[in-house]
């Protein structure tokens, strides 16, 4: 009878549940700042203040002082412009280094560096049709897309951009083809084959190939006799910030409502001294873009 009681009474307790509030109390306040340097792009900062978990609205800070150094001389002062944005018509050199310095009264000085990577030329490129099987193991072909990078002797970083865009086919216009993807050992080796940014720390010859692919629309939904579609790639340079700050993103965005692991959620990369943000640069390659009117064999 008692051990009855026992089996009967356990699952009563699992299944109460109760309701609690929790004081969460607020953490220091700091400055968060954001911005990407582009060649010819105006520069524009975004300065705000960190927020309680609680709260849904951001406060621009609009009071401070920002000064932007390029090769350790003072450029300029920026004045605010608003909602939190210090803007200026000065644009960003390929090659040069960039620093700045912002005075939020009431806090310490904030400061950080980058720099602007020198842009990649896409030598070339190498279209073909490529045979695989889909997660349900259906036969399915891919377009495969090689492309030759120069390499150099440090280690650089860089974000592709691989797309396909059918014709207009109907009432609903052009279609994108989805995700690109690559099962080259260097994406891998940044994650997964949905990676788009890596390094060249794994190359030692003075050109690589970038293997991307995309699904065939042949054998997705168009017949044969109606494809016709334009395959377009881009290289970003990123700067080391940059990149690791797109690395941490993903891995924050991969396992923040992972409740079991310890350190959960991931930090995201800051190169801000004082404050939390980032402050990176980048530049990009030529497009190269291919026109596809019938089936590569």
């Amino acid at each position: 009878m008692r051990n009855f009681f026992l089996i009967f009474i356990i699952p009563v307790l699992l299944s109460c549940e109760y309701e609690t509030e929790i004081d969460i109390p607020h953490s220091e306040t700091k400055i968060a700042v954001s911005c990407f340097l582009i060649p010819q792009k105006d520069i524009e900062i975004y300065i705000c203040q960190s927020i309680h978990i609680y709260d849904t609205k951001e406060i621009p800070i609009t009071d401070a002082t920002v000064e932007l150094y390029e090769e350790n001389i003072k450029l300029e002062t920026i004045a605010h412009d608003e909602n939190g944005f210090y803007r200026t018509v000065k644009q960003p050199q390929i090659g040069k280094n960039y620093s700045i310095e912002i005075n939020v009264p009431n806090f310490e000085i904030i400061k950080a560096n980058t720099s602007i990577p020198l842009p990649v030329k896409i030598d070339s490129t190498r279209i073909k049709r490529n045979i695989g099987t889909s997660k349900n193991g259906n036969s399915l072909s891919y377009y495969q897309i090689l492309v030759n990078i120069p390499n150099t002797n440090k280690t650089n970083y860089y974000e592709y951009i691989f797309e396909a865009l059918t014709d207009s086919i109907n009432i609903f216009g052009q279609v994108n083809l989805g995700n690109s993807f690559s099962y080259d050992a260097i994406i891998m080796n940044e994650g997964d084959i949905y990676t788009k940014f890596f390094s060249n720390s794994l190359y030692n010859n003075s050109h690589f190939n970038l293997n991307l692919y995309f699904e065939d629309p042949i054998d997705f939904f168009f017949g044969e006799d109606t494809v016709k579609f334009t395959v377009s790639s881009q290289i970003y340079s990123l700067s080391k910030e940059l990149y690791l700050y797109k690395k941490s993103l993903k891995k924050y965005n991969e396992n923040q409502n992972n409740i079991w692991e310890l350190n959960n959620p991931p930090a995201i990369y800051s190169n801000i001294e004082n404050a939390y943000g980032i402050f990176a640069g980048l530049s990009f390659s030529n497009v190269i873009s291919e026109r596809i009117t019938e089936a590569i064999e």
